[in-house]
């Protein structure tokens, strides 16, 4: 009966530690996060208040994709690319719309790829289809970092 006991606390306690992991943080290391709906609300920029409340440190980018679309694989290399370049400077974070349809709706997804800019002040923009790398170079540059 104390195996058995013990058992189940450690299982327990396993269940408790992996729904308290927070939002992957790319900041430093350069990689793209995947995230879900309550992390992006949680950690990055609280959708669900008005006006939106941004949590994260830095300016980010939410990829908004899903694995069966064409440009938003050919897409992915470059978010890549730039979140190597940019890392410390900017957070790149991917939301997969078909696991995380509340995110999708809140940024009016009306198609993917999709790429919502989260500047420090808050103050939101995005851009769809799939885009050049120099394209999305300059839309950091200019709007997340004010270069």
């Amino acid at each position: 009966m104390k195996k058995i006991f013990i058992s189940i606390l450690i299982m327990l306690s396993a269940v408790a530690a992996i729904s308290a992991q927070e939002v992957p943080s790319p900041y430093v290391s350069g990689e793209v996060a995947p995230v879900t709906d309550k992390q992006v609300t949680e950690y990055i920029i609280d959708y669900m208040k008005t006006p939106a409340e941004v949590k994260t440190d830095l300016p980010a980018v939410l990829d908004l994709w899903a694995p069966w679309c064409g440009p938003c694989r050919r897409l992915s290399p470059i978010i890549d690319e730039l979140a190597k370049e940019y890392a410390g400077r900017v957070a790149f974070y991917k939301v997969n719309v078909d696991d995380n349809q509340m995110t999708a709706m809140a940024f009016h997804a009306q198609s993917i790829p999709m790429l919502v800019f989260i500047p420090a002040d808050g103050k939101l923009g995005a851009i769809q289809g799939l885009q050049s790398k120099e394209t999305l170079t300059k839309i950091i540059d200019e709007y997340l970092l004010g270069k």
